[in-house]
């Protein structure tokens, strides 16, 4: 390996003290290290300039892996998530330091196809980046061949590889994937929105942490909610949410909105010791909420909002400045327009004047008078229509047609 190397390592001894810009000629080529091949992406102008980008491409086979792994959707996003996961930390071990000489993605909780690292037709590609040193504009060679024909082969050696001491977490990452696979076709079968299992850790640790929170109580389903799931030749027993209108609602403090932003953030599957591992939602979820101030364009609001004073009519409205009702009408329905078939709405982040209107309000001015058109006056027809709502509320009142689901 190192003779193999060893033309890189030359090419960059070479550029000792000369210009910096000469650092990108080391793109005009791939540098073949044996198990896999180096590319560089985007070579940086200046050593003040944002990081170089370097490619590594390999093949399972040379990594150890069999063939198996790359013969799904599920295994790839496994493979790909649990190796990203290692070599960031391998990364962030060897280098803790900000602006350190590599660096690469650390990823959050949820497994996502990922640029910094995927598995595809058998291969496996990795993309980083390096900062190549340099004194003023001039070429630190010694330290840039250090980093690119030493530290790189190191960090690769100490993640990459596949290891028998790993294996099971690999299958556990695995196993996630393959459960959603069944949960979401189990949905599909009983006509339910979302799953959350018994033994769900909900709360993180903090605002700023996506950790669970420590010693946090448990999720248990409701006994009217609870649901059996046989997945994967075991049983799971957990809460099904049931498509059309759900309330969630009870105290201050009491789990609504954890309960929610759960369910949020499960649209996509999560890495085992998370706690939402299990908790699986229609995959075309979005959350909904008011965003006042963002602009509207040739968007028909007229479902939610009648014509405006003046005649200005909402079948073709236009602002750059909406208010919080009106922004949050539009969201909703430019979701329905993306694909999404169940939204999640949470009380605490919407207009109120959108969710509904007291009974009192409606006495004192009539429905006539009012350009808006309140979700619980629609709700009900766009439920029939086939889409789902998850609502958290803790202090609505006067309201003229309860939904169908309540969970306190």
């Amino acid at each position: 390996i190192f003779l193999i190397m060893k033309a890189l390592y030359q090419k960059i001894r070479a550029l000792n003290g000369k210009n910096y810009g000469l650092y990108k000629s080391l793109a005009e080529k791939s540098w073949d290290f044996g198990d896999f091949v180096l590319e560089f992406l985007h070579v940086q102008g200046d050593p003040f300039a944002p990081a170089s980008r370097v490619l590594l491409k390999t093949s399972l086979q040379k990594l150890g892996y069999a063939p198996v792994w790359g013969s799904s959707f599920e295994r790839r996003l496994a493979l790909s998530d649990f190796l990203l996961r290692r070599l960031s930390a391998v990364v962030q071990e060897h280098f803790p330091e900000k602006n350190a000489p590599v660096a690469i993605e650390n990823p959050g909780p949820e497994m996502l196809v990922r640029n910094s690292l995927w598995v595809d037709n058998g291969d496996l590609r990795v993309c980083l980046q390096v900062r190549l040193p340099g004194e003023g504009r001039k070429i630190e060679s010694e330290a840039a061949a250090e980093i690119l024909t030493m530290v790189l082969p190191d960090l690769v050696s100490a993640s990459l590889y596949n290891d028998s001491s790993r294996a099971a977490q690999l299958e556990a990452h695995y196993g996630v994937l393959a459960d959603r696979v069944e949960i979401l076709a189990e949905l599909d079968k009983r006509g339910l929105c979302a799953f959350v299992p018994d033994g769900a850790v909900l709360p993180r640790a903090s605002g700023l942490s996506e950790a669970p929170l420590k010693d946090a109580v448990p999720f248990v389903a409701p006994p009217e909610m609870a649901v059996t799931l046989e997945i994967c030749g075991r049983e799971i027993r957990g809460m099904g949410i049931p498509r059309g209108v759900t309330v969630i609602t009870g105290g201050a403090f009491h789990g609504k909105s954890t309960l929610l932003q759960a369910l949020t953030r499960s649209v996509f599957p999560h890495v085992p010791g998370d706690g939402r591992e299990g908790i699986v939602v229609d995959e075309t979820a979005l959350r909904v909420g008011v965003e006042d101030g963002r602009s509207v364009r040739a968007t028909d609001l007229s479902i939610f909002v009648r014509d405006l004073p003046g005649g200005v009519s909402t079948k073709d409205f236009t602002t750059l400045s909406a208010s919080g009702s009106t922004s949050e009408a539009a969201n909703l329905l430019e979701a329905i327009e993306a694909g999404s078939r169940t939204f999640l709405i949470d009380e605490d982040s919407s207009a109120g004047n959108f969710l509904i209107r007291d009974i009192r309000v409606r006495k004192l001015l009539g429905d006539d008078r009012e350009p808006l058109i309140p979700l619980t006056d629609r709700i009900r027809a766009i439920a029939q229509a086939g889409y789902s709502f998850i609502l958290v509320a803790g202090g609505w009142r006067g309201r003229r047609h309860p939904p169908a689901h309540h969970l306190v």
